[in-house]
């Protein structure tokens, strides 16, 4: 079974959970794409089962409320750091987070912001896992979209976005730290 975005789903919980239940004993895993931190619940994680754990990613797309809200992900920093820390606590040990750089009205406190919450991420998992604990990091270019609220903005320059790379690069990096970004080039296109 796949799927791109499992948590639109809303029997995500009770799928999973039919499944555990009716495959459990064979030794399945299952495993989820990127989820929204308002649909990962302690239920959910649960029910993804105690089998070989991979990397569990979540997308908040940007680090500070001020942008989550401007793109309509309604989560608080508290919110984000208490679904990490109950991540690590159900024996993930990688956390992977997903974000977008060049979202209309961002600047660079809100760049710096990505690098202050995922070391405060890999901080909480430091505290449950010791240095056994990881982060990754993928950042992608913002491109607006037909239909969106943001379909007539305009993408930032390269120059901008290899200035905030620039910042991410030198930053997100460390014992457990990696980052990986896409190709603002490709972005334009």
């Amino acid at each position: 079974m796949l799927s791109l975005s499992s948590s639109d789903y809303t029997h995500v919980l009770e799928l999973t959970e039919k499944i555990g239940q009716r495959f459990g004993h064979l030794g399945l895993n299952i495993s989820l794409p990127s989820l929204r931190i308002e649909s990962v619940s302690t239920q959910l994680m649960d029910n993804l089962g105690d089998g070989r754990r991979g990397g569990f990613t979540l997308a908040p797309e940007a680090a500070t409320e001020k942008m989550r809200n401007i793109i309509n992900k309604y989560v608080t920093h508290a919110e984000l750091l208490e679904t990490a820390r109950e991540i690590y606590r159900r024996d993930w040990r990688t956390i992977k987070l997903y974000f977008m750089i060049g979202h209309p009205m961002e600047e660079m406190e809100d760049v710096q912001a990505i690098i202050d919450l995922c070391k405060q991420v890999l901080a909480e998992g430091r505290k449950i896992h010791g240095n056994k604990a990881s982060l990754n990091v993928g950042v992608s270019t913002f491109i607006p979209k037909p239909h969106t609220p943001f379909q007539w903005e305009a993408m930032d320059d390269l120059e901008k976005v290899y200035a905030k790379l620039e910042l991410l690069r030198n930053e997100v990096r460390g014992q457990g730290l990696r980052l990986r970004w896409n190709d603002p080039r490709e972005s334009v296109f």
